[in-house]
């Protein structure tokens, strides 16, 4: 069966959902982060995900807490790859425009919890 991707343009860049099917509890994505733009700081309760560099540089953040002072960076580039588990507080910070793949479980939005920072 052909469908086509769900783009949405976001202020860090954009976010092509590929697939989000709750049957099968997957969730498929391409996230494109501009130079020095930066996704929320947040975390989910049921989703985690996997996630590729496909091109670019980013600064990953990440934390068990909410303090966003508190978190560990690390610096990942083209082809490095990383995993996010429910509950981890993370943002990503595109040091180069940036094309990520991301692989998860079901993405509900209202399982997103933006932390202020």
């Amino acid at each position: 069966m052909k469908f086509k991707a769900d783009i949405t343009l976001k202020k860090w860049g954009s976010e092509e959902i590929v697939a989000n099917d709750s049957l099968r509890e997957i969730c498929l994505k391409i996230l494109k982060i501009n130079i020095f733009k930066k996704t929320s700081w947040h975390y989910h309760t049921q989703k985690e995900s996997y996630f590729y560099i496909m091109s670019g540089e980013v600064s990953l953040h990440t934390s068990n807490e909410n303090n966003l002072n508190n978190a560990h960076i690390e610096l990942l580039k083209q082809g490095d790859c990383f995993f996010v588990p429910t509950n981890k507080r993370h943002m990503i910070t595109a040091m180069k425009d940036s094309v990520l793949l991301e692989s998860s479980s079901f993405d509900d939005l209202l399982d997103k919890i933006i932390i202020p920072h």
